[in-house]
């Protein structure tokens, strides 16, 4: 399963992706319509994908290897109703009320929030992952 400090740099690394796409996202929409702001947008989407590998590889630590493949479904499961289902229906309703510019401004908050429950999941993998492994034998 790794050491502790493997997994807990996992974390710190995700941590990390979420802050990073947060700047890059943030200036990007600051900047006015061109090949700055593109590339500045296309690298904060990059890095914040950066952060699926840290979850699956949590995921896949604290669950039995029989069921790493159910597991990880659901990992899927969760990023797409949680993430990608409702992401451009928000953002269209916050665009109706600010404007699309606006709205696209506020996106890369979200990946706070996502930096915020890595952080959580931070102060309480290690306990999760000594559970675990007393539980797999």
């Amino acid at each position: 399963m790794g050491s502790g400090l493997q997994l807990f740099s996992k974390l710190t690394l995700a941590i990390t992706f979420c802050l990073v796409s947060c700047v890059l996202l943030f200036a990007g929409f600051q900047l006015p319509p061109g090949s700055a702001q593109l590339l500045l947008i296309a690298c904060g989407l990059l890095v914040a994908m950066g952060t699926w590998g840290p979850a699956g590889a949590m995921v896949a630590n604290l669950t039995r290897p029989s069921t790493h493949a159910t597991a990880l479904a659901m990992l899927t499961l969760a990023n797409n109703l949680l993430g990608a289902a409702p992401a451009p229906y928000l953002t269209g309703v916050l665009a109706d009320r600010i404007g699309l510019l606006g709205a696209l401004q506020w996106i890369p908050l979200m990946s706070l929030g996502a930096a915020a429950v890595f952080f959580i999941a931070r102060t309480r993998y290690l306990r999760d992952l000594r559970l675990a492994e007393s539980r797999n034998g």
